[in-house]
């Protein structure tokens, strides 16, 4: 344990959210699986448009 209570590590870091305006530390931008379809089709030249997700649920 860091010997901080709950509510005090919580309190740091919203802190920290609102000096850095974000989060306080780095993330990956993962795409979820219909993003990841939609780009390799988009790639692939397979794409048709106009798209609608109802198509594809």
């Amino acid at each position: 344990m860091l010997g901080l209570s709950a509510s005090q590590a919580i309190s740091l870091f919203y802190r920290q959210v609102q000096l850095r305006q974000g989060l306080p530390f780095e993330t990956e931008n993962l795409p979820n699986n219909t993003t990841a379809l939609n780009e390799a089709e988009a790639s692939a030249g397979e794409r048709k448009f106009p798209y609608h997700l109802s198509q594809h649920v």
